[in-house]
């Protein structure tokens, strides 16, 4: 089982820098083109599309309970217990809106 983890974390690890291997260049361009328009739509496509593509292929599945009750356009303070390095990828994918990163 530890070395079915191992080898798990590894594949996530290669799938995750991959992924962002590819799609870097086009955020760069995108930044450089556009940018006063381009920030929120690079977020809102990280948070809400590049995190479902990172999960489905790592075969996570996060269930998320209560979604229809957070407001997208209030604000909201999510913390995290830090259990998985997917912390951040989860948080991502479950807000409905666009958050911010802190990190102490």
């Amino acid at each position: 089982m530890a070395l079915f983890r191992k080898i798990w974390a590894l594949y996530g690890v290669i799938v995750f820098s991959l992924i962002w291997l590819i799609v870097t260049p086009f955020y760069v361009i995108i930044f450089f083109l556009f940018p006063k328009n381009s920030k929120s739509w690079l977020i809102w496509f990280s948070h809400h599309v590049l995190t479902n593509i990172v999960l489905a292929l790592t075969l996570v599945k996060v269930k998320v309970e209560g979604r229809e009750k957070v407001n997208p356009d209030t604000s909201y303070i999510i913390i995290s217990n830090h259990q998985t390095s997917v912390d951040f990828i989860a948080n991502a994918m479950s807000f409905p809106g666009i958050f911010r990163f802190l990190a102490k």
